[in-house]
């Protein structure tokens, strides 16, 4: 079961990091292949490089760090002074694309693309969800959010050198499962363990307000992505059976076609692309498809 989860999340992901071309509007592509490592472990994270084009890194919950330069054909090694090999969340600095940074066991970072890594904090976060707990300021790659398995949210002003605690928005042991920053750097959005909606932090004052999305399971809110139509950024999170997305910060919100009737589903992990025009696809787990920006859902095998 880990095995068949851990391709699909690999597939699942993979896709932020296929071209335009390779994503047809219609029909709905069918043509899946493997492209993981074929260690042991899960595929806790795998994201794309954001310049390099074929250049995707992916994180392991047992076996450590891995790149590939050719969109998962062939994996390589990078752990070189990684102090941690049981790892959960990678992200990389839009403002400075080599600084990487890797929550596992530890906190570690690279400011040459994972070529090398050095520790920062003695952090933990090693739950299979909490994939995008790390927040890197999109105008100063200084600021940065770690969340914990704790409960607890961490703040450095410095790149990593130094942290303060800034919030604990579940509640202790109830593990932020992403941080998003928006385009500014002036709000939080953080979806978590709890399945009590999002909590939204105004990073100008700090203070805080829940985000109650409607409809059904719509307050697990477990992953989100993002994707820009023109200027402008559109940030989307699970939300039960539907994708929910916003582009004022959670002011307002336009939601997917349902993607099940099942009362007991809600979605994990999903994905996004802009195509063309006002064509979006959203991809989530248990291999459900939309184009056609979310107006309906089909299965893809």
């Amino acid at each position: 079961c880990r095995w068949k989860l851990k391709k699909l999340i690999v597939l699942l992901l993979l896709i932020c990091a296929v071209p335009a071309y390779g994503l047809s509007r219609d029909p709905v592509s069918r043509h899946w292949e493997y492209a993981f490592f074929g260690g042991a472990g899960t595929t806790s994270m795998v994201l794309p490089d954001l310049e390099i084009p074929n250049q995707v890194y992916a994180v392991s919950d047992v076996a450590g760090s891995f790149v590939s330069t050719d969109k998962g054909e062939q994996w390589l090694f990078n752990t070189k002074g990684a102090t941690t090999i049981i790892n959960s969340a990678i992200a990389q600095s839009e403002y400075n694309p080599d600084i990487l940074y890797i929550l596992g066991n530890k906190l570690i970072k690279s400011v040459d693309r994972g070529k090398t890594w050095f520790p920062l904090a003695d952090f933990v976060t090693t739950k299979f969800n909490t994939h995008k707990s790390i927040a890197i300021g999109r105008r100063n790659p200084d600021i940065l959010y770690v969340g914990l398995q704790n409960g607890k949210i961490m703040k450095s002003v410095d790149g990593g050198d130094n942290f303060t605690e800034y919030a604990t928005p579940f509640g202790t042991n109830l593990s932020p499962y992403f941080i998003y920053i928006d385009p500014t750097d002036s709000y939080l959005i953080v979806g978590g363990e709890a399945a009590t909606g999002l909590k939204r932090y105004d990073l100008s004052d700090d203070s805080v307000s829940t985000i109650t999305l409607t409809g059904t399971n719509a307050t697990y809110n477990w992953d989100y992505d993002k994707y820009k139509v023109g200027a402008v950024e559109h940030f989307c999170v699970t939300a039960g059976w539907k994708v929910a997305c916003t582009v004022d910060n959670g002011d307002n919100w336009t939601y997917t076609a349902a993607a099940s009737s099942d009362p007991l589903y809600f979605m994990s992990r999903m994905a996004s692309k802009y195509l063309a025009s006002t064509d979006v696809r959203f991809i989530t787990h248990l291999r459900r498809i939309s184009s056609r920006g979310g107006t309906t859902f089909m299965e893809v095998s």
